[in-house]
């Protein structure tokens, strides 16, 4: 075969078809290069192979992976001609094949790895792709101080670029995001708030509509819980959907107040005390309507007193996807999406709820959803099935 006339125009030319996902061209054309002569070409080929299976094994994978292969000989490859940028490039992804099998240890190693080169180009969108790497891994890991601190690097080196290109800024959304949650989470509400705002605006100018809206419930709680809760841009809408809660919860109606309970905690614009408040308001008229304690108890509404006679065992996300480990089924984090979950004594209830762990990738939001959703509604079956419930 004839040879290429650049490395950058081969990476260029993958990059494109696994950007389409154009998969089979992109095998195609990488098995062409594996004939070449020269090592770096060699090397953009391994690598595209290792990245096409990787996204297959993002979907499902068994104990073994088959990135590990094509990743490390495209290593040797750009080692070979001290090709630092393709090195690491190609890290990354060895660390992305560790996450998936579980192996933080060796994913968190190999990201830094990858991180020690990135940082010293002058494009920082592999950087800001390293980061994020080492963000999950950190997450997996349990360890979410240094997971903080590779969200909000993820973020600056996506700044850094200052690129004005929508897929650039769509990343930084995605960054901002997880850095205002996580920062929320740890209660720094005044750094989470001004990421939310920066993520609002940027969603504003790209016509996001869907995401301008996470961001402006990310402000909504960053004020309420630093008790300014009448700033809150979401404040009136989610006001009127809790008086449509409590007037459903009034009605008993089961239905009604979970449409509505869940728009208010989607808009994250009201405070414990004004759902306290307005139980109370209720309660000004002989005690509320008759039964309609017992219907918020079912409910599981969080702010009245429990009188269940049944024991509940409160589950971690590490013990629910242990079990599936033992039983030989190994999720990456990308897939653990169950968070903690209650089970009830044998004839009781089971609760698991289900949170994205990971924003999603640009294919999906072609399908619509988030695959690891997807896959977690399966794994709820697991819960159902557990020998204290029936």
């Amino acid at each position: 075969m004839s040879e290429p006339a650049t490395y950058e125009k081969v990476v260029a030319d993958l990059d494109a078809l696994l950007a389409r996902d154009a998969t089979e061209e992109a095998t195609s054309m990488a098995k062409e290069l594996l004939e070449s002569s020269r090592p770096e070409i060699k090397g953009a080929a391994c690598h595209a192979i290792a990245k096409i299976r990787l996204k297959a094994e993002l979907l499902i994978h068994g104990p073994d992976s088959q990135v590990f292969a094509p990743a490390e000989e495209a290593i040797a490859c750009f080692r070979e001609v001290d090709e630092k940028r393709g090195e690491a490039a190609a890290l990354n992804t060895l660390a992305q094949a560790y996450l998936i099998i579980g192996d933080t240890t060796n994913s968190v190693s190999t990201a830094k790895d990858a991180n020690r080169l990135a940082t010293g180009f002058r494009d920082k969108s592999l950087a800001a792709s390293v980061q994020d790497t080492l963000y999950q891994a950190y997450i997996a890991a349990g360890d979410t101080a240094k997971a903080l601190f590779a969200a909000k690097e993820r973020v600056v080196a996506l700044e850094a670029i200052g690129s004005q290109e929508e897929s650039t800024l769509q990343a930084l959304i995605d960054a901002l995001s997880t850095l205002a949650n996580m920062q929320l989470k740890r209660g720094m509400k005044d750094a989470s708030r001004v990421n939310a705002e920066k993520m609002a605006s940027l969603c504003k100018k790209l016509g996001n509509k869907e995401k301008e809206a996470l961001a402006n419930k990310s402000i909504s709680m960053a004020l309420v819980q630093s008790g300014k809760a009448d700033q809150a841009p979401n404040r009136l809408k989610a006001v009127a959907a809790l008086e449509c809660a409590m007037a459903a919860a009034e009605r008993t109606s089961e239905s009604d107040f979970k449409k509505w309970w869940y728009e208010m905690e989607e808009l994250g614009g009201v405070s414990a005390t004004d759902i306290k408040k307005a139980l109370e308001k209720i309660r000004e008229h002989g005690g509320g309507p008759p039964g309609m304690d017992s219907f918020l108890r079912e409910v599981g509404f969080p702010y009245i007193e429990k009188t269940s006679s049944h024991v509940i065992h409160a589950f971690t996300r590490r013990q629910f996807y242990v079990n599936f480990r033992v039983g030989g089924i190994q999720y990456g984090p990308r897939y653990q999406c169950v968070v903690p979950y209650r089970l009830g004594d044998a004839g009781g209830k089971s609760i698991a709820t289900l949170q994205p762990s990971s924003e999603s990738e640009v294919w999906e939001y072609q399908l619509g959803y988030h695959t690891g959703i997807l896959d977690g509604c399966l794994q709820t079956g697991m819960v159902i099935n557990a020998p204290t419930v029936w």
